[in-house]
């Protein structure tokens, strides 16, 4: 029978060999917590936006679900909003898209011109 002495496991961090392992993995998870919570900013801004400009009422309880999961039909009511569930998604999605367009724009430093806007 071998010699085996036991060990706690040891934080990837505190491994000598493993530190540029552990730097990528936290890089990637930051990039994707980050990614995760834009999303969820985009779909509410989206929400929030329709709600502004009075183009449809929606409870708080299914703007959090949508918000958490997404703009899914499944997740309306017909008695949380004063439009068809599917016309809802449809004009989320709009305004999401619209949102992302903003986005990417600033992102990539495009300049807003007439040909973006339209």
């Amino acid at each position: 029978m071998p010699d085996f002495e036991w060990k706690p496991i040891e934080k990837l961090s505190e491994r000598g060999g493993s530190q540029a392992l552990y730097d990528a993995w936290r890089s990637v998870k930051t990039r994707l917590q980050l990614a995760e919570f834009n999303h969820r900013l985009i779909r509410r801004l989206s929400i929030e936006t329709g709600i502004l400009e009075r183009l449809y009422d929606l409870d708080r309880g299914t703007t959090e679900a949508l918000v958490a999961s997404g703009f899914l039909e499944d997740l309306v009511s017909r008695s949380s909003t004063n439009l068809e569930p599917a016309q809802l998604i449809d004009i989320l999605r709009d305004h999401e898209a619209a949102a992302q367009l903003v986005v990417d724009g600033v992102a990539s430093m495009r300049p807003l011109t007439k040909g973006l806007i339209q």
